[in-house]
């Protein structure tokens, strides 16, 4: 299902320019920038083509992004259609596959209001509403250390902290399944 959110959308510039914290991952690096716009047209869950059939995925990915049906020889095109991606476009379709556009734009939301709190806080007049500063700086120092946190916290969450997501009900009930 396609998200609410959106993230990493595509601009004129390349998305390794519009989006810097792309550039951590090396399997991003190793695109060539028409690869990782097909691996965000194909995988990212805020593309509009993510709900779609797999097997019409690749095609339409390829056509999204103008000048990679080009690039591509005959041989090329065959294996991308057949969703046999070579292993550089499969790594980064698996960590584009794992953002969570609606986790992330939670995040922003959160991130604004802390800087909201900051903004508040900074502007009283402090002995006018609390004689006992203390508490004022102790709320301050959690925010910002809350924010300090917050990349540590999305990638934990984007990679699931070590969890898959059930399946069904019953894979629900089974929290510890024996191997």
């Amino acid at each position: 299902m396609e998200s609410t959110a959106s993230i990493f959308t595509p601009s004129s510039n390349s998305l390794l320019i519009d989006y810097p914290s792309l550039k951590k991952y090396e399997e991003f690096n190793r695109l060539k920038e028409l690869e990782l716009l097909f691996v965000w047209y194909y995988a990212c869950k805020s593309s509009p083509i993510y709900g779609w059939k797999e097997k019409k995925k690749p095609l339409e990915a390829i056509k999204r992004v103008p000048g990679f049906l080009e690039s591509l020889n005959e041989e090329e095109y065959a294996r991308y259609i057949a969703r046999d991606f070579p292993t550089n476009i499969e790594a980064a379709i698996g960590v584009m596959n794992k953002f969570e556009p609606e986790f992330r734009n939670n995040l922003n939301i959160y991130t604004k209001r802390i800087l909201d709190y900051v903004d508040f806080v900074t502007s009283l007049k402090i002995t006018d509403y609390m004689s006992d500063t203390s508490k004022i700086k102790n709320f301050m120092d959690m925010q910002i250390n809350i924010a300090k946190n917050l990349p540590e916290i999305l990638e934990g969450v984007e990679h699931g902290y070590g969890t898959k997501k059930a399946r069904n009900k019953e894979e629900s009930k089974n929290i510890f399944p024996e191997d």
